[in-house]
């Protein structure tokens, strides 16, 4: 299976009412299930019913205390860079 990952889909209003009651549980899961290093965070802003900011999606994941920073690393960036062969930029050491 090295070539599954997971895409976290961001598109809150569609099963809860807030953005932490959407993210916060689905994301320990894919996380548990795949690890940090197979989940991919992405925002739909078209399938957005709470008409959240783009920024309160990022920051949903971004400021999860139940995230460590390593995997808010993964799923942030580091694992999109590592399917698509993405290198590093240049001295930002992730």
């Amino acid at each position: 299976m090295d070539n599954v990952a997971a895409q976290l889909h961001m598109g809150p209003g569609q099963i809860a009412p807030t953005l932490e009651a959407v993210d916060a549980p689905h994301i320990r899961r894919a996380i548990d299930c795949f690890g940090a290093d197979r989940v991919v965070w992405a925002a739909d802003k078209t399938s957005n019913v709470l008409r959240a900011p783009w920024s309160d999606m990022v920051h949903s994941v971004r400021d999860d205390p139940e995230l460590s920073h390593e995997e808010k690393a993964w799923i942030m960036g580091k694992t999109a860079r590592r399917i698509i062969d993405w290198p590093d930029a240049a001295g930002s050491g992730e």
